[in-house]
């Protein structure tokens, strides 16, 4: 079938498709690669399950934390890594155009990495604090034609009063040529994602309990580390960053929190990653076999992540939140608690 004609966004029955909006958008392209094969809702989960240790810099300044602070990303091999293979491309821009119609012709996945904000269907156009940060996303390409790209976009991402539907799918959206080419003057970045069949085909006949042990021993090391392989040798994962985070936060003001939660998709993953660790966790070592204060401990930390991306949408996309450095201090000190505790229990599970 077309990459055009499918239907984005949405199960076979027409609901959402919940899973696919637990990821960042980079997953969510080899999320998009991985639906042209029959796959288990288990398999989908190892192969996107993560590292969700915090990882920051260990002497950013309080007012510059949301711009160093991330989510670790495993450093051995994933699953990832092993089932799809993806080539970047980075053209200049007035072969940018020529290059993405080439690539979209040949059916593979095409994602593309640039300043979204210079774009008016996104919602970075008309917020002034998030200018020339949309280089941070990516887009898949389902088509084109004379004047535009077709794209299979979050409705979430896009700006409602700016959103022009396909004709013939209403879950692709249209973005002009020439608009996408002056972001394309500032940044293209292309990939195309290929599956390696023959390894996706060994996950399913195998399963990965293995794999799965090997995660979570990963995750539990990271947070206990005090030793310093990110790289940078000013970066802190796990324990420690969680812990200076608390140092920042604790005091509930506003000017060091409110540049944070501009990042509402930081506690998004936050706890997305969680919950599909917590169902790898329930699919491979059976719910009757483990510790449940490990399972409660998560449900009350993914619970907390929930409520601090709500009320972060709240304060900026609707109503300013009374308080609101207050109110995530509270919320996010409370979850740290919870972390600690969290990876007691883990710590004696591995």
């Amino acid at each position: 079938m077309s990459r055009l004609l499918k239907r984005y966004f949405l199960n076979e029955d027409g609901s959402t498709d919940k899973r696919i909006l637990e990821l960042n958008c980079a997953d969510k392209i080899f999320y998009h690669a991985l639906c042209d094969f029959k796959l288990n809702n288990k398999d989908f989960d190892l192969i996107f399950l993560s590292d969700f240790n915090l990882i920051m810099d260990e002497n950013i300044s309080k007012f510059e934390i949301y711009k160093n602070i991330n989510l670790n990303d495993l450093k051995s091999p994933s699953l990832r890594e092993l089932i799809f293979q993806v080539d970047l491309y980075t053209p200049d821009s007035k072969d940018a155009i020529h290059l993405l119609d080439k690539l979209i012709d040949t059916g593979f996945v095409v994602a593309l990495r640039t300043m979204f904000d210079m774009l008016p269907q996104y919602i970075w156009y008309s917020m002034p604090i998030k200018k020339g940060v949309g280089d941070h996303h990516s887009c898949f390409l389902v088509g084109y034609d004379d004047k535009h790209y077709f794209i299979a976009e979050e409705e979430g991402m896009l700006r409602k009063e700016c959103y022009v539907a396909h004709p013939d799918n209403p879950t692709v959206s249209l973005i002009n040529k020439n608009e996408m080419l002056k972001a394309l003057e500032v940044l293209c970045e292309i990939v195309t994602v290929k599956v390696n069949e023959e390894q996706l085909s060994q996950l399913v006949a195998k399963g990965s309990s293995q794999y799965f042990e090997h995660v979570k021993r990963k995750i539990v090391e990271n947070y206990f580390s005090e030793e310093n392989d990110m790289h940078l040798s000013k970066t802190i994962i796990g324990k420690q960053a969680l812990q200076k985070f608390g140092d920042y936060v604790s005091t509930g003001r506003n000017e060091y929190i409110e540049p944070l939660i501009v990042e509402s998709f930081f506690f998004h993953q936050m706890g997305k990653r969680r919950e599909i660790f917590l169902r790898c966790l329930i699919e491979t070592e059976g719910l009757d076999a483990i510790n449940h204060e490990i399972i409660n401990y998560l449900k009350n930390i993914i619970e907390n992540y929930d409520v601090l991306k709500a009320i972060a949408i709240r304060h900026f996309y609707s109503k300013p939140v009374p308080d609101v450095g207050v109110k995530i201090s509270k919320r996010l000190m409370d979850t740290i608690y919870l972390e600690e505790k969290l990876f007691e229990l883990l710590a004696k599970s591995v």
